[in-house]
């Protein structure tokens, strides 16, 4: 149907799929959001920080001196003027704000953003637009600020660009696809990436996006929910527009990102003839019609798990995602039990101390420096401020982002192999090993303060050096089971054999590693030093 004739519009505010505009502007969650939303007011402003406006270079002006760049682009409502050949209605929203960009990204680590395939590909295309992306630049935490200005110059540092596109997928018909991984220019400083939920989707599951709809500066918009989950994607009833692709659709329970957005009805404005019975024509915002909904549906979201990650990124996030689930373990316990007595202190952890020889397993394995760093800086560190709280608890969140990372790329060669291979069943023993590694610093550091009352924190550290300083003397020679009924026997014992004595008493064990088992240690120390007397 001719545009004129289907676009005669009441004076009533539209929107896509309600009947009102439910973006807000960054600085106005507090006025706007009521109190249902209490749970967004302080987070959202923090993940705007990490969500960038993909801006064309010549939406700036650059001093050849400063290298200042200053935005030189038109407000929503000269673009529109320009697009449909009337100004917007006064009552719409956001009618003198700068749109300056054509659509949205979002930092998954300290170089890599993601955002949608469209908006670096040729229109309608699978091929990359090089001569487009050559001119993309990224500008983080584009927004109103608290004093409702709009900062419209930047130091050269803080405007970024492509430095190559590493993977990207942009699919019609069958398989719907359209997302891109993107490595920036340089790392983002002051920026916290985003963290991603994988977890599945549910028809209900309520949703909430950050983004720059016609490249204005940044909007929350809520108030909605998955209407549906696909194959590839999902949709919802999202108030988003174009600019917004590429947008991070997050889960509200979450807070994390549970997919992309990347497609919706295209009809976002409509030309109002005869705006109030005036005579004047004016551009409105659309409510979308079912037709209109049963025709295209609702804004679609890429599903994470459809879209291919950057090893560190995907490893990053199942770090997290363990970290998180041993941590709320451990509270749970702290809940439980009043006080961590010593014996239930060594149950808990019994089968952890498995953890420090976790990198023996893999002598080529690229954490293996990381662990002398690791046990380098624990030696040095510690033992000349081990009363320091503050330098112990920063070495204790090291050497646990550490651990916890290896248990995920692990786990991640486990995912990727498939459950059945062959090479799982040695991943299966190593993840396991990882995770009591994960749990042995989670726990031997105090993350209670009633475990500081029984146990120093140079004691704790004194227990993690005693079994690493055997694993370092025996690196790959003996097995990691023969080094830990050792180090159990040193600590409980309190006493510290030599390095001599220990390689007579580990190769006893491992030449008789059948019945050592079922020997008691005095017996085997006996046999293996009986000739070597020290």
């Amino acid at each position: 149907m001719h545009l004129e004739n289907r676009m005669r519009l009441s004076s009533n505010e539209k929107i896509l799929y309600k009947n009102y505009d439910d973006r807000i502007n960054i600085h106005h969650l507090d006025i706007e959001l009521s109190e249902r939303y209490d749970d967004l007011k302080a987070i959202v402003p923090e993940q705007t920080k990490s969500v960038a406006c993909m801006i064309g270079i010549d939406q700036f002006e650059i001093d050849p001196i400063t290298r200042v760049y200053r935005l030189n682009a038109p407000t929503l409502n000269n673009r529109i003027k320009w697009q449909y050949g009337y100004p917007l209605a006064a009552d719409e929203k956001f009618v003198d704000e700068l749109a300056v960009g054509f659509g949205t990204a979002f930092a998954v680590s300290k170089n890599v953003v993601y955002t949608a395939a469209h908006c670096v590909c040729k229109l309608n295309s699978a091929s990359l637009d090089e001569a487009r992306i050559e001119k993309i630049r990224f500008i983080f935490n584009f927004r109103i600020n608290d004093d409702g200005q709009i900062k419209t110059e930047y130091e050269e540092k803080d405007i970024y660009k492509i430095k190559k596109i590493s993977s990207y997928k942009y699919a019609r018909g069958e398989e719907v696809s359209d997302w891109a991984c993107i490595k920036l220019d340089k790392s983002l400083e002051g920026i916290k990436p985003l963290e991603l939920d994988f977890s599945s989707l549910t028809k209900g599951d309520n949703v909430y996006i950050i983004g720059h709809p016609y490249g204005l500066p940044a909007k929350l918009a809520t108030t909605a929910k998955v209407e549906g989950v696909k194959t590839h994607y999902f949709e919802t009833d999202l108030s988003a527009f174009k600019g917004n692709s590429g947008s991070p659709v997050f889960n509200r329970i979450s807070k994390k990102v549970i997919g992309i957005l990347f497609a919706g009805i295209t009809d976002e404005y409509g030309i109002c003839y005869n705006y109030e019975g005036v005579g004047e024509h004016k551009v409105k915002a659309l409510q979308a019609t079912p037709q209109q909904i049963k025709a295209v549906g609702y804004e679609k979201c890429q599903k994470l798990n459809e879209i291919k990650l950057p090893l560190e990124v995907r490893i990053a996030q199942l770090a997290q995602a363990g970290r998180e689930k041993r941590i709320k373990k451990s509270n749970q316990r702290a809940i439980e039990t009043e006080e961590f007595t010593s014996d239930l202190d060594y149950r808990f952890n019994r089968d952890a101390y498995l953890g420090p020889f976790l990198l023996n397993l893999l002598p080529f394995s690229p954490f293996s420096e990381i662990r002398k760093k690791m046990i380098k800086r624990a030696d040095e560190e510690v033992r000349i401020r081990v009363d320091n709280i503050r330098n112990i608890k920063r070495i204790e969140k090291d050497l646990d982002n550490k651990v916890n990372y290896l248990e995920a790329y692990y786990l991640n060669s486990f995912e990727k192999n498939g459950k059945f291979s062959q090479e799982n069943k040695t991943l299966e023993y190593k993840i396991s090993c990882a995770q009591n590694l994960s749990a042995y610093y989670c726990l031997i550091f105090a993350q209670h303060d009633v475990l500081s009352v029984k146990y120093s924190y140079d004691n704790r550290f004194g227990e993690v050096n005693r079994l690493m300083e055997i694993e370092n003397s025996f690196e790959s020679k003996f097995s990691p089971k023969i080094i830990l009924r050792l180090a159990k026997y040193e600590m409980k014992r309190k006493t510290t054999f030599s390095e001599r004595q220990r390689e007579l008493i580990l190769t006893y064990m491992h030449k008789n590693y059948k019945k050592f088992k079922e020997m008691r240690m005095e017996k085997i120390i006996t046999k293996a030093c009986s000739k070597n007397k020290e």
